[in-house]
């Protein structure tokens, strides 16, 4: 009998185990395929999926399918971007709004050779929303009394823009054309606005560093370039960046100045499930070296003043999360 129990009690703990690894390894193999590292910058970072101790919530996206971006409101609210809609959440990712676009048209996914698209949401307190592709020029106007979204295409294929109007559709916002800038500065990398000031940052690469096995490292500078309404017409120095131990294929992506950090992201890959990515996190003030870092894979990237917002799509493309993380541990 004693022997009999001792066996089930064995049998039951073997269960339990298996069933532990069989989470664990659907965590690790889930459609997240999220991949973060620890900072400090220094030394080897452990990476893990996680067990980040910066990971601060999670929430599942329901109702969308072919989630494909992320946006970050300067008031801290975030968007989910998919084929069929955007859900709107606070900046805890509490879920505030649905918003569904027209079944026939749908929301394309604009992603070119220069990564995941930037977008914009450029509405005031009290205003519906409104998100903007930075590089497709495409307008999304969501109506929060219905529940519906406008869409439109401002203009033709550009480096960069910014929509001034948040109320006006047929409002034509400034672009800043590939050629000209470059000719203005060979060495800009990816522009990025500021919207509470409001005002134009670029990064300019002034020197990089080939490392041992494919990987590089760069010094940057973070720029202000006036007026941010038109062709800049001259460059304000903010700061030096130092853009640690990278993989030499990544490329800088997109450019998030806030009001006490500037967020640089830096991989390859344009769509969301081949994305690869490092994303730096540095003080607007003194610049130098990266106060965070966090390396992900199948991931879009967003900063607020505080947070880093990460989302993934589902493999069987049904929805996906979005996952908030703080600078620090």
């Amino acid at each position: 009998m004693v022997a009999s129990r001792t066996g089930a009690r064995h049998r039951h703990l073997a269960r339990l185990r298996a069933g532990a690894l069989a989470l664990a390894a659907a965590l690790l193999l889930s459609a997240c395929d999220l991949l973060l590292s620890m900072l400090p910058q220094a030394g080897a970072n452990a990476a893990f999926a996680y067990a980040d101790p910066r990971l601060e919530t999670s929430v599942r996206i329901n109702g969308l399918s072919e989630v494909f971006n992320i946006a970050v409101a300067p008031d801290g609210r975030v968007f989910a971007i998919a084929r069929n809609g955007v859900a709107e959440y606070s900046s805890e990712l509490a879920l505030l709004k649905t918003y569904y676009a027209d079944a026939a048209e749908g929301i394309q996914r604009r992603e070119d050779g220069n990564g995941p698209e930037e977008w914009q949401v450029t509405n005031g307190p009290g205003v519906d929303p409104v998100l903007f592709a930075t590089r497709s020029g495409v307008a999304l106007y969501l109506f929060s009394s219905a529940g519906t979204i406008y869409q439109r295409k401002l203009f033709d294929m550009s480096y960069y823009a910014v929509i001034e109007s948040t109320v006006d559709f047929n409002a034509v916002p400034v672009a800043y054309q590939e050629e000209p800038l470059l000719l203005f500065d060979p060495l800009i990398r990816v522009l990025g606005v500021d919207f509470i000031a409001p005002a134009l940052y670029s990064i300019r690469e002034q020197a990089r560093v080939a490392l041992a096995n494919g990987f590089n490292s760069y010094n940057a500078t973070l720029d202000l370039l006036t007026p941010w309404f038109s062709f800049p017409s001259s460059v304000s120095f903010a700061a030096d960046l130092t853009i640690p131990r990278v993989r030499s294929e990544f490329s800088v992506h997109r450019l998030y100045p806030r009001n006490g950090i500037v967020a640089l992201v830096m991989g390859s890959g344009s769509y969301i499930g081949e994305v690869e990515s490092s994303t730096f996190i540095y003080d607007r003030a003194l610049g130098g070296q990266p106060i965070a870092r966090f390396d992900m894979r199948g991931a879009i990237t967003a900063a607020s003043d505080s947070a880093l917002y990460a989302i993934t799509g589902d493999r069987d493309d049904k929805g996906g999360w979005i996952h908030k993380l703080r600078f620090r541990p």
